[in-house]
This record gives structure tokens, C-alpha cells and sequence, in this order.
């Protein structure tokens, strides 16, 4: 079913026509790795196709924007925006960037990051498959904290640099507040 890019947040971006259905991402949102279940296939027969529940955005979601359903993503489909920005303007290059793997610096945990960098600027976050700790998977933090890296001071800098998570859900959606009124209701 083609559908023009859904662009909902600052963080990723969904290009449903690109998808094939494969349900990697419906997996990894679900019982794979985070159990948010904010994805899920929509629709029966010809009209299937992967949806937050009740078709609202992404935002509204019970998405918690860890990206996980990125990871998985074997066509592109669900990109980082700023990959899908790059894409648009012509200047996404992969010949052009550079890989290092590092430590998230955000807990104690150990996850394996590997930076992709481009024109020295950090374009986006994976994780390796083969590691032990997280097996390609993330938490928001880990996948898209990166974003104070070059930003200098200040005191978004130092809070995303504490591991404050407000900026990092504010570019995301309103997870804090609206987990915390479901949770309080049960």
C-alpha cells in the first residue's frame, strides 16, 4: 500500500512504502527486545500493513523510541531522520563515512556503539550484532543520545551529557508523562 513518508518526530522517520512486510520490526518492538508493542501489522490480505495502534502517530504511541525497529529494518523502510534527511538533500554518502566502535557512556551496562560519521559529524548510532551485551539492540539513550556530541556547551550539552533523557524524548515524543499516568492508573 503506498503511503508518502511519515515523518512524526525528530528522531526516525518511516517510509511504509518501501516496506515488504517481513515483521522484523513488529518482532523487535515486541517480545525480540523492548515489549512496548507500539507497532503492529494492521489490515488483513492485500490491505496488511505494519501501523502504531489505532493508525495514530508515532508520538502518541506507546513508542518509547529506543529504534530497535531501525536495527531490523532490512530495506530502509524505517530509517534515522537524520539518514533520511541526508537521502533527501543528495548528501547521504556512505563512501564517505567512517565507522568507530565505542562504549555507550550513559550507565553501567557496556553496550557496543558503532558511530557512522560523515563530513566529522555523527550521522548515526548502531549496535554490533555479535555483541554480547546488547545483540544490535539499544536503549534511546544509547541510539540517539549522541545528538550533544559537538554541540558544544551549554546546558542542553550538559544535560544530554548526564544522561538527562527530557531532550532526548522531547526530539521524540511525550513518553515520560504520558507512561507515567498509564502506570499510575494501574
Amino acid at each position: 500500500m503506498a503511503q508518502p513518508p511519515k515523518v512524526d518526530n525528530e528522531l526516525f522517520a518511516r517510509d511504509y512504502a518501501k516496506c515488504v512486510l517481513c515483521y522484523k520490526c513488529v518482532e523487535a518492538c515486541g517480545t525480540d527486545a523492548q515489549n512496548t508493542f507500539a507497532i503492529a501489522v494492521a489490515g488483513r490480505g492485500f490491505e496488511a500493513r505494519i501501523s502504531t495502534e489505532l493508525d495514530v502517530p508515532l508520538t502518541d504511541s506507546a513508542c518509547v523510541f529506543c529504534g530497535n525497529c531501525i536495527g531490523v529494518c532490512p530495506t530502509g523502510a524505517l530509517v534515522f531522520k537524520s539518514e533520511f534527511d541526508l537521502r533527501r538533500a543528495g548528501q547521504w554518502d556512505e563512501s564517505r563515512q567512517r565507522e568507530t566502535t565505542t562504549i555507550c557512556p550513559y550507565c553501567g551496562v557496556g553496550c557496543a556503539l558503532t558511530l557512522h560519521v560523515q563530513d566529522e559529524r555523527i550521522v548515526k548510532v548502531t549496535s554490533p550484532l555479535d555483541s554480547s551485551v546488547t545483540e544490535g539492540h539499544l536503549c534511546i539513550k544509547g541510539r540517539f543520545g549522541w545528538q550533544y556530541a559537538g554541540a558544544g556547551s551549554g546546558e542542553k550539552a550538559e544535560k544530554a551529557q548526564r544522561g538527562d533523557t527530557e531532550g532526548a524524548e522531547e526530539r521524540g515524543g511525550k513518553k515520560g508523562k504520558r507512561r507515567g499516568k498509564k502506570e499510575a492508573k494501574e
